[in-house]
């Protein structure tokens, strides 16, 4: 008998179709009814075992109770209206059955329909005109009810028409995943070997049978992921040349990307001891019977009791015992992954995206709805799909199954994105609790912003003149400033997430230095009621600033959002934790809270690479966030380094050690100690080199820095002729000498001694393109010629790369707006005259009149940006190139010939305010090439560089009267501190110093291990012996 499942239809007809199937088909086959597909319900489906399904639409008509006058027009008994085709219904129900299974499980099995007459007989079908709705193979009439036969032959006879349809085959492992799916308590355990298991670990000790390798080969193509270890040479040679022959029968290059067309194959087979590509690690450890006498095993990572014999063959080869924990981490709990420099984070959240899609047991099946990423910057977002991508597409390559192609699709729906960009599309369903339409747009005015701070700035100096008629006069600090520090707090709120409203009077403290002792009034009566204006206004335009969303969202969910708590999520991953700030992770936190489906956290992060204090990460971002335990925590560390020379690594140990011992660094030996089997060409003297000048006098300094740098660059070129001799060559990162620096003007410093000397140093490596000045460039310009009459958009044009001008801001305080439009358009008839031989109104004219891409261009090449945007040739080269892709990029927006100034304009602020990801055009290199990059710490996090060069290293880490502006609201005080431009400082008691110091040399620490951590092969250090500092990056190296 068939497997019933469901409670029996109140109907006669279905109950007489349902027993009937029941009673004639094997236990192989399963039965539902009156179940709801798409909100629509259906009668019957029958999964038939390795034939396909069926969708079985009764109608329990009698034949003299009918009249068919058409299709969809049949008078039956009983009913007002006449009945529309059963035939066409049961199509509908086969049409959304078909879809569900696609979406659900990527495969598409055949799903054949239907009609059952429980009543009527074949004769009567005939008599009554019901051939014309379904014919007769696809229709069920009373005797076939009453005779095995001829009710199979007729599912039969159904199949065989549609069969020729391309499908996939109702197998086994499908059905039970079905049923999986539809029933709860479902749960055979014969079932769970036919559903395929995601990795395979196999620890053979002795030889093994043919059999028994073809087997593990048989499976890997089939998608289950092999890892082998082995003992005996002949064997491991044995298990290669099977997968060699393997991959040549199925047509594959064997890699990281698997790629169709097999060409080289597994090379030097005898040579090797361990072999690794896309999914198939085999390992040749010569002492492995010694640990282990019989053939050991374990599926998706169950290790139990076999641990400690992982544990000896990872010491004792190249497997990764921590990445492969990681990777199969319980999915019923939340994981937080402390992954160390270069250990690999990505590939490791890649692969545990790999376990939860094809994990035996409820696996993901719609990525777009099931999976979120939170990335740290759009880059890393944007870096994260690719890889995801290549990685279901490897699985497509090796199986041929489509399912890997609904996950590719899913993977451009699917929300991993930066947190600003999450929580606008959760806010966007929200609208109910935000006030906003679904269709808000990301706004900022910060002219607007600043006309709204002149009113209450205003307003608060009138108030105090009436006290003092001298108050303005006697103001220590000039007026333009103090709004320009005021609005800065604002800022750095904002940029920490935190709300003013949740600021409190008594939580202000008071002034310390008294140099403006009304401050605290000062903020409570300008910025933070011009704040709430400024939002207000935006929001009265059905639009936000993206500087808001975070704090937005956070109150969103304290009233539980419906589209937020029916969200399917099951998986939210976070990178870069260490990162996040307070109100972030609350949000994580009340995400999860939230959400219905049972979401668990995958977390990864650094603690030692926290160095975003000033956008409120804080080193308790791991604790705060597991003092909320929806879900136990599984904790990893991921130590194992693929970056850096080992002997360097070791080096870094006692400088990392020191720092930890010092409090300094969050450092444990046990645990953040990297480790790798790297081994590159520098000598033990050339790992960690210092280099003593005298910093007092700059052109020695600068000598003693291009000194370095043509050493470096010798080194290499000596590296690559050898490589070339053998073969081989060097990455384009193993051929970068990296100078990194804290703070853009050392950059500029830099790169301006470089052209003095005609040494070609880069500044730029990729982006994120709606960010760069070439666009940002363009942008100004189209504000400027559709706000013509706007001396703000003037200026800005002005402040471009476009023009090399340079205003006069002390002159315009006190004009009114005529005269400073009057005063801009002259300076820009003068610059156009000289540069265009047209004055500012006719080359508004010719936009509007000529083409606008012709118009732009003609713009662009008389007025030579790139060559003000740098005097470097491959920084203008950049430039040039990313200005021409992003043309490309509008052309492909709109029809060129209906383009307009306004579409791109709209275009350019949708893409510009949302960030939206599109990495830049980099330039083509010369294959041998050697570069020489300058950026600052922060922007080589994630990279990596053959060379690191750090030539400042003298600067005094403690010392926080350099710190200009800071605000912070934590614990329900309200911090800060304000250095004006002219020395007179102001803070509150709330300002801790000498916490303040303590934290900033904690971070300049934690900055200087990111630095040191981006070196490949070596690192060079540059000490200042005229400068005599207490702590500085040179005192933490030199000990």
């Amino acid at each position: 008998m068939a497997i019933v499942i469901d409670h029996e239809s109140e109907y006669k007809g279905e109950q007489k179709i349902r027993n009937a199937i029941a009673e004639y088909f094997s236990n192989d086959d399963v039965v539902y009814n009156n179940r709801e597909v798409n909100g629509r319900e259906y009668d019957i489906c029958l999964l038939a075992k390795d034939v396909c399904v069926f969708i079985v639409e009764v109608k329990g008509w009698l034949a003299d109770k009918i009249n068919v006058y058409g299709i969809d027009d049949i008078e039956v008994e009983g009913y007002e209206e006449r009945q529309r085709s059963p035939k066409k219904q049961a199509k509908s129900y086969c049409i959304q059955y078909f879809t569900k299974l696609k979406r659900q499980f990527g495969m598409s099995p055949l799903v054949v329909d239907l009609v059952a007459y429980p009543f009527i007989t074949k004769e009567q079908y005939y008599e009554s005109h019901l051939n014309i709705i379904s014919e007769e193979q696809f229709t069920i009439f009373k005797e076939d009810l009453e005779d095995q036969t001829s009710l199979k032959k007729k599912f039969l006879m159904a199949f065989d028409a549609k069969k020729a349809i391309p499908h996939a085959e109702l197998s086994a492992e499908l059905l039970s995943r079905i049923r999986r799916s539809e029933e709860p308590d479902y749960g055979d355990s014969k079932d769970e070997e036919l559903i395929q298991t995601y990795s395979t670990l196999s620890i053979i000790p002795k030889n093994a049978e043919i059999k028994q390798i073809k087997k593990i080969v048989a499976a890997y193509f089939k998608g289950i992921k092999q890892v082998v270890f082995v003992s005996r040479r002949s064997l491991f040679e044995m298990i290669l040349n099977e997968l060699n022959d393997s991959y040549k029968k199925e047509n594959i290059e064997p890699g990281d990307k698997l790629k169709v067309g097999y060409q080289k194959g597994i090379k030097d087979i005898n040579s090797k001891d361990f072999y690794r590509a896309f999914n198939f690690e085999v390992y040749l450890i010569s002492d492995l019977e010694k640990q282990c006498s019989e053939k050991i095993v374990i599926e998706e990572g169950q290790i139990d009791q076999n641990e400690e014999l992982l544990s000896w063959i990872a010491n004792h080869s190249y497997f990764n015992l921590q990445q492969y924990k990681v990777e199969h981490a319980s999915a019923d709990k939340n994981t937080l992954v402390e992954a160390g420099a270069g250990t690999g984070k990505t590939y490791s959240m890649v692969s545990r995206v790999a376990f939860l899609c094809n994990k035996r047991r409820k696996n993901i099946t719609s990525i777009e709805d099931e999976l979120a990423m939170v990335t740290f910057t759009n880059d890393a977002a944007i870096n994260m799909k690719v890889r995801l991508k290549q990685m279901f597409v490897n699985y497509y390559v090796l199986t041929g199954s489509e399912c890997y192609l609904q996950y590719i699709e899913g993977i451009d729906r699917a929300n991993i994105s930066t947190i600003h960009k999450f929580s606008l599309e959760l806010l966007k369903g929200a609208c109910f609790y935000t006030g906003l339409g679904t269709n808000f747009r990301i706004s900022s005015d910060e002219y607007n912003r600043g006309k709204i701070y002149d009113v209450y700035l205003s307003e608060f100096l009138r108030t105090q003149e009436e006290n003092n008629p001298h108050f303005i006069s006697e103001l220590p600090v000039p007026i333009y400033d103090l709004k320009k520090k005021i609005i800065g707090i604002a800022d750095r709120l904002l940029q920490k997430s935190i709300s003013m409203d949740d600021i409190k009077p008594e939580e202000m403290g008071v002034t310390v230095d008294n140099a403006l002792p009304y401050f605290n009034e000062l903020i409570q009566q300008v910025v933070f009621p011009a704040e709430i204006e400024y939002l207000s206004n935006i929001n009265d335009r059905n639009a936000m600033d993206l500087k808001e969303c975070i704090i937005l969202l956070n109150k969103v969910l304290d009233y539980g959002a419906d589209n937020i708590s029916n969200l399917k999520l099951r998986y939210l991953f976070i990178d870069e934790f260490q990162d996040t700030d307070d109100v972030q992770i609350e949000v994580f936190q009340k995400l999860q809270k939230t959400i219905l489906s049972d979401c668990r956290l995958f977390v990864v992060g650094d603690l030692k690479q926290s160095i975003y204090r000033f956008r409120g990460a804080r080193l308790s971002a791991f604790d705060q966030l597991k003092t909320y335990k929806k879900y136990e925590w599984e904790i990893y560390h991921l130590n194992i380094n693929y970056r850096t020379d080992a002997r360097l690594l070791g080096l870094y140990d006692s400088i990392f050690c020191r720092m930890g011992e010092y409090g300094y660094l969050p450092y444990n030996q046990q645990d953040d100690r990297l480790t790798s089997e790297k081994m590159f060409e520098a000598d033990g003297q050339e790992l960690l080199q210092c280099i003593s000048c005298h910093g007092k006098d700059e052109e020695k300094f600068f000598n003693t820095l291009f000194k370095i740098l043509e050493n470096q660059t010798g080194k290499i070129a000596d590296i690559i002729k050898q490589k070339k001799m053998q073969g081989k060559t060097l990455s384009p990162e193993e051929r970068t000498v990296a100078i990194l620096v804290r703070s853009n003007w050392q950059v500029e410093g830099i790169i301006k001694e470089a052209n003095k000397r005609k040494v070609n140093v880069e500044i730029k490596s990729g982006g994120d393109l709606f960010q760069l000045e070439s666009t940002q460039d363009l942008y100004k310009l189209l504000l400027a010629i559709e706000n013509s009459t706007n001396p703000v958009y003037l200026v800005n044009f002005i402040e471009s790369n476009y023009t090399d001008l340079k205003l006069d801001y002390q002159k315009y305080h006190g004009m009114s707006e005529i005269e400073k439009l009057q005063s801009l358009q002259k300076v820009l008839d003068e610059f156009f005259l000289l540069r265009m031989k047209k004055r500012w109104k006719e080359i508004l004219d010719e936009v509007y009149t000529q083409p606008v891409l012709y118009a732009l261009k003609h713009i662009y090449d008389a007025l030579e940006p790139w060559k003000i945007y740098s005097h470097n040739t491959s920084a203008q080269a950049f430039y040039m190139s990313n200005y021409d892709y992003l043309l490309e990029k509008i052309v492909k927006f709109s029809r060129i010939d209906t383009l307009t100034i306004n579409q791109i304009a709209k275009y350019l602020e949708i893409n510009i305010l949302t960030r939206q990801q599109e990495l830049a055009r980099t330039l083509n290199v010369d294959e041998d090439g050697i570069h020489i990059m300058c950026t600052t710490v922060h922007k080589s996090k994630g990279l990596e560089y053959g060379t690191v060069v750090l030539p400042y290293t003298a600067e005094d880490i403690s010392d926080i009267r350099k710190v200009k502006l800071d605000a912070n609201y934590s614990k329900s005080k309200f911090s800060y501190t304000v250095l004006f431009e002219n020395k007179v400082r102001e803070r509150n008691s709330n300002y801790n110093e000498d916490m303040e110091k303590e934290e900033q040399i904690a971070e300049e620490t934690r900055i200087l291990y990111v630095a040191l951590t981006r070196a490949i092969r070596n690192c060079v250090w540059i000490m200042n012996i005229d400068k005599n500092v207490p702590i500085s990056w040179g005192t933490m190296l030199e000990e």
